[in-house]
């Protein structure tokens, strides 16, 4: 390594939080792919959805029927992009944990590259709404304005987080990065060291695939409306069925492309994972045939494992890479506290319980023509309320939990 008598292995180990953490690395490490999984689906959907419907937008002046896709494409991009910041939060947080030499070493290098993402998103999210909120004038000027800007920020996004991602990968090039080769210091924080276009296409394509099975799962979802216009809902299945399956194909070619480039296609983890994203794929194909079957939904919710099963090949891209620099996270420090774990895991049942209650009534209520009332239902209100009572009992034991473990750690400070 120009420059320094450090080797990368050395390096890495003098970046790592000298404090440990308290809890077993592993369990963050399979909390950051789950969570870093829902993240990308809610991303992929928000991607997926206002891009295309700037299409539905353009072909609207001619077909009614693509108009009409065009404020429900846009209210799912808004809804989704809030669930993608929020599930968001938790795979940062994994990883500033588990892979801190990283995660700071790629802030600093790129610092402007990452500290516009904020700023960026919140002013793609409002340029999104104000789209929104115009959903009843013909298409103008301003229109397609906050479109491309909604769209530009959006990318914008997705091109720093690959950034910082992808720079913590070449921890032998660091010090050569940031010294400039050994002739200067680098610190601006306005530069982009490594970008992997297939792999990042790869994210891109795999919007439009999850969000054409979207689109087909809610034909499925709302075909028994009567209150909905059936012949936008079969227009919306074959826009979803073209989509998810053209590019279900790029998804899989850019990602071919990306570990057969940099070495990792024929490694016994990458392989079988890759060969389930095609399996997945190819059911798509195979059944994917009307608003109908019960096959669409199924199809959707495959569309959750391909993108988990991505999440974990990146995971595990993470690791074979570190390990050629004899660093892994198995042998950070540890000293145990029971307390953080208790209350996360906590949190996570008591939010669990919650979003099912809030979920149910949800589907029941999209699922039927006018007003869903549970009670109405005897199968329907016996859930709602089950459910209802289980979350107010855990919240309960979790604002126990919460007050005693806070005032426990005051005492003890």
């Amino acid at each position: 390594m120009s420059g320094t008598s450090f080797t990368t292995e050395e390096l890495l180990r003098s970046l790592r939080y000298a404090g440990g953490i308290d809890f077993y690395p592993q369990v963050f490490q399979v909390l950051l792919v789950i969570f870093w999984g829902i993240h990308m689906f809610f991303i992929n959907l928000t991607i997926g959805n206002i891009i295309s419907s700037l299409v539905n937008l353009w072909r609207g002046r001619r077909l009614p029927l693509a108009k009409k896709m065009v404020v429900s494409q846009l209210r799912t991009g808004i809804i989704t992009l809030s669930l993608g910041i929020v599930f968001g939060v938790a795979p940062l947080l994994f990883t500033q944990t588990i892979y801190d030499e990283l995660w700071y070493t790629a802030n600093n290098l790129s610092a402007w590259i990452i500290v516009l993402f904020v700023p960026a998103i919140i002013f793609a999210y409002y340029a999104g709404y104000l789209f929104y909120l115009r959903k009843k004038q013909e298409p103008t000027v301003l229109n397609y304005f906050l479109y491309i800007v909604a769209i530009a920020l959006i990318i914008y996004g997705a091109v720093a987080m690959h950034t910082f991602t992808y720079e913590g990968l070449f921890p032998d090039k660091w010090v050569d990065w940031y010294t400039d080769g050994g002739t200067t210091m680098r610190s601006d924080g306005w530069h982009i060291y490594a970008f992997n276009i297939p792999r990042f296409l790869t994210f891109i394509f795999l919007s439009f695939f999850i969000t054409g099975l979207q689109h087909m799962t809610a034909s499925w979802f709302f075909k028994n409306r009567t209150d909905l216009e059936q012949e936008v809902l079969a227009y919306r299945f074959r826009f979803g069925k073209r989509m998810a399956l053209s590019f279900g194909i790029l998804t899989l070619l850019s990602w071919l492309i990306y570990v057969t480039l940099d070495g990792w296609l024929m490694h016994p983890v990458i392989y079988v994972l890759t060969l389930f994203l095609v399996l997945i794929w190819l059911m798509t194909v195979r059944f994917a045939r009307s608003p109908q079957s019960l096959w669409t939904p199924v199809l959707f919710a495959l569309g959750f494992v391909f993108v988990e099963i991505l999440s974990v090949e990146r995971e595990a891209i993470r690791v074979l890479t570190l390990a050629r620099f004899n660093h892994t996270i198995a042998n950070y420090p540890v000293y145990f506290n029971v307390l953080g774990p208790i209350l996360f895991f906590g949190t996570m049942v008591t939010l669990g319980t919650f979003l099912f209650y809030v979920l149910y009534g949800v589907y029941k209520a999209g699922r039927q023509t006018g007003v869903f009332d549970p009670e109405t239902n005897p199968s329907s209100n016996t859930v709602s309320r089950g459910a209802a009572r289980l979350t107010l009992i855990l919240f309960a034991l979790w604002q126990i939990a919460f007050w005693s473990i806070g005032l426990y750690a005051v005492m003890r400070s």
